[in-house]
């Protein structure tokens, strides 16, 4: 009897607590949410109706309805926009110097500023992650060679800005053509240019005449080939296309860079070319040019 009564109380205390548990949750999920919005207002930066007194204000002062928009210097915009692509382009070439000091002489800043016209131009730098260029003051056994990923340019100060230029351009086409080219275990595509006229690294294939060839150079072995043949694509490609008529193994390799290389017919001009009148070449970056008229070229890109 007494523990049934003891039960009883229990249980009644129990009911009690969980109503009174059931209450202040109640309050809390349910009536305190009003005061939230209080106590965030004050973070609120009030610049909504600071506008709207303000312009009521003026409304009634100088009857105005309308509030004229600021137009958007948009030319600015992509002003700058061009700025910051130009300086993103800028930092995927990285330049060297040997030795170091020559770096900042006035003379080495105009033969970067010859390189820069090339390597920074749209059709050359979007095919780029990532290129070190070394200029070297002193003489080397050539003029320029790709080693270890890197272009070296020598005897810097005894070429013309042209001919340094025309030897950049032939290197990088080796670097395009060892690198940045489609390769995989099965395929390379530098191949469908070797085949034309190769069959083997330095074996020339049976019945090829000197008209096959850009250059004597190229017929050294393939990768001259590839890159004599870059050169004379980029610097003299009209001329290229009137000697290519002449040999049909010419017009594969002309095609190859056509349809591989520069897909949207860059550098298919005349603009800055001259008329080469001997019809046998040895050495393309030997070839004169316009540099100016080459630079205004590639400068319609950055239009485009």
């Amino acid at each position: 009897m007494i523990r049934k009564k003891i039960k009883e109380i229990l249980l009644f205390f129990l009911t009690v607590l969980l109503f009174l548990l059931i209450i202040f949750l109640f309050k809390i999920f349910i009536f305190s949410s009003n005061d939230n919005p209080e106590k965030e207002e004050k973070y609120i930066d009030p610049v909504g109706v600071g506008n709207y007194i303000q312009e009521e204000i003026i409304s009634k002062k100088e009857n105005k309805t309308e509030k004229k928009e600021e137009d958007f210097d948009f030319s600015k915009i992509s002003a700058e926009l061009d700025r910051i692509e130009k300086e993103e382009n800028s930092k995927k070439i990285i330049y060297k110097y040997i030795p170091n000091h020559i770096s900042g002489k006035s003379k080495t800043l105009a033969y970067k500023k010859v390189f820069d016209t090339f390597f920074l131009s749209k059709p050359i730098n979007n095919k780029i992650k990532s290129l070190e260029i070394v200029l070297a003051r002193d003489a080397f056994e050539v003029r320029g060679r790709l080693r270890d990923r890197k272009i070296f340019i020598y005897d810097l100060y005894e070429l013309s800005f042209k001919e340094s230029l025309s030897v950049a351009i032939h290197e990088f086409g080796h670097y395009l053509d060892l690198y940045l080219l489609k390769k995989n275990v099965f395929k390379d595509l530098s191949d469908k240019f070797y085949s034309i006229s190769w069959e083997e690294t330095n074996i020339i294939k049976a019945a090829s005449k000197t008209q096959d060839f850009v250059s004597g150079y190229a017929m050294t072995n393939m990768y001259e080939d590839f890159a004599e043949s870059f050169n004379f694509y980029v610097l003299h490609n009209l001329e290229f296309q009137k000697r290519a008529g002449k040999s049909e193994k010419l017009l594969k390799k002309y095609k190859f860079f056509r349809k591989y290389v520069f897909t949207d017919g860059e550098f298919v001009t005349d603009e800055y070319s001259f008329k080469i009148e001997k019809d046998y070449i040895w050495d393309t970056t030997k070839l004169d040019f316009d540099l100016v008229k080459f630079k205004k070229y590639l400068e319609k890109f950055d239009k485009k």
